[in-house]
């Protein structure tokens, strides 16, 4: 995923339904938009846009390295994100 310029504050319309998962560093989001957004913590920006999901996004869970990203969603589907790409 490439770094973005926006805030959690510029992200777009809030999904009605979300999941999220969180390290000491970062956050994740993601929801009906089928988009995670991946949040520095102590900064507020959006690090890591990640696409790929063919529904709604229902469940994140980093990797105790933080290093990787799963997901799970409506598409049946578990993928993995590398976040040092």
């Amino acid at each position: 995923g490439a770094a973005t310029g926006s805030s959690a504050t510029g992200a777009a319309a809030a999904p009605l339904s979300s999941s999220g998962a969180t390290t000491p560093l970062l956050l994740a989001s993601g929801g009906r938009d089928k988009m995670i957004h991946v949040y520095d913590v102590s900064t507020g920006v959006c690090v890591h846009r990640l696409s790929g999901s063919d529904n709604w996004v229902r469940s994140l869970l980093f990797h105790p390295s933080g290093h990787y990203l799963l997901s799970a969603g409506d598409d049946k589907a578990i993928r993995i994100f590398d976040l040092r790409a």
